[in-house]
């Protein structure tokens, strides 16, 4: 899912109600961003380890690159409670 996310437009991420997992550069860094995810799942994803930045004055969330794969497999977890 990590590496289909960094090489194209995104991926969906299951349970979330069509968010997806897409590429971003930031700043000249690269990093993989949670985008169209739900308001009320926002505390639950950073919970899981993703992380918040605001940019532009919008708020936006990331997944750590070198900890992407247990914050992926502990949000794709999350939705299948």
């Amino acid at each position: 899912m990590i590496a289909a996310a960094q090489k194209g437009p995104g991926i969906a991420t299951p349970g979330l109600g069509g968010a997806i997992l897409a590429p971003a550069l930031v700043n000249g860094t690269r990093r993989l961003e949670i985008r169209n995810y739900r308001p009320e799942d926002h505390e639950r994803l950073k919970a899981r380890g993703a992380f918040s930045e605001v940019i532009q004055y919008r708020t936006r969330l990331f997944v750590p690159l070198d900890q992407s794969n247990e914050v992926v497999e502990a949000i794709v977890a999350m939705t299948r409670i």
